[in-house]
């Protein structure tokens, strides 16, 4: 497993598809949809999702508009769509992790049951040190955190931070004090620059240009194989192999769904469908997507 490459989420489709929509010039006639990214820009919902939208924009021939909203874990985003007309002009990206965390933290009220929900990707994590720390073994960062020294996420309740719980229940260890930093990139930054924190975790897809350069050292990924990153002139190992009873952490990889309102129109509803189900094919050739009903 080399490069940018996603592991795309091999579900069934659930939701059914009309064989022919309506044309999407004629329902958005009336202005510009726009998706609005629950997290910051360069963080793992951002970079999974922008892809899609622009081969969604493409396959249109419309301009569909992405907005960065954080805040609460996309809570902000969340309801500020859900606030809007259920037209199909606002639609909402987020990460499982921290969609599924609002009830845990009090951000929303918002629940799967309000969306359908559209995953093109699913994606691991990877933990990671700044260079100077000294850490670059699973040992050697849960001494490190034992030392009271702070970990890096991007937010509460996100793919990484949720792993990293589970993974520290597994090795029998107590859950480090956290830095959040918005988005799994500032976490990265912010353990390049060490001015917070040495260590701590990001969504690959968001970080691996740090590591590919060689500016952080790599300890372990949350996939179920090792992963080779080109800078580092080494492989990481999975997390399945470096602390017992984690073989089933991959099954907590994140996913980056974007969502319609479900009670958006449904002529709306087929022909966003429609057109996310024929852009993944480009961004991921040879592999099925999910929709959630």
């Amino acid at each position: 497993m080399k490069g940018k490459r996603l592991t795309a989420l091999t579900m069934g489709l659930a939701l059914a598809v009309a064989g022919s929509t309506a044309s999407m010039a004629a329902i958005f006639e009336n202005g510009t949809p726009t998706v609005y990214i629950g997290y910051g820009a360069g963080g793992g919902t951002d970079t999974a999702v922008r892809p899609v939208v622009a081969e969604m924009a493409n396959y249109l021939g419309e301009s569909i508009n992405c907005v960065n909203m954080e805040g609460a874990n996309s809570a902000v985003a969340c309801d500020y769509v859900l606030e809007q007309a259920h037209d199909g002009y606002s639609m909402f990206a987020t990460g499982t992790g921290g969609f599924s965390s609002f009830p845990i933290y009090n951000y929303s009220e918002s629940s799967w049951q309000d969306w359908i929900s559209f995953h093109p990707y699913s994606g691991p994590a990877v933990v990671f040190a700044n260079k100077d720390s000294g850490v670059m073994t699973m040992e050697e960062l849960f001494n490190y955190l034992a030392e009271g020294n702070s970990f890096g996420i991007g937010a509460y309740g996100n793919g990484p931070h949720t792993q990293f719980e589970a993974i520290c229940a597994a090795k029998g260890a107590a859950a480090p004090s956290y830095s959040v930093f918005g988005s799994c990139a500032d976490a990265a930054v912010g353990c390049i620059a060490g001015d917070v924190v040495m260590v701590g975790a990001g969504s690959l897809s968001s970080v691996i240009d740090y590591l590919n350069g060689d500016m952080l050292t790599p300890i372990f990924v949350t996939c179920a194989d090792p992963f080779e990153f080109t800078g580092t002139g080494v492989t990481t190992p999975s997390v399945t192999t470096e602390v017992e009873g984690t073989e089933n952490i991959p099954n907590l990889n994140e996913t980056w769904p974007i969502m319609i309102p479900r009670d958006t129109p449904q002529e709306i509803v087929d022909a966003l469908v429609d057109a996310l189900k024929e852009c993944t094919k480009k961004t991921i050739r040879g592999n099925r997507m999910a929709f959630s009903a």
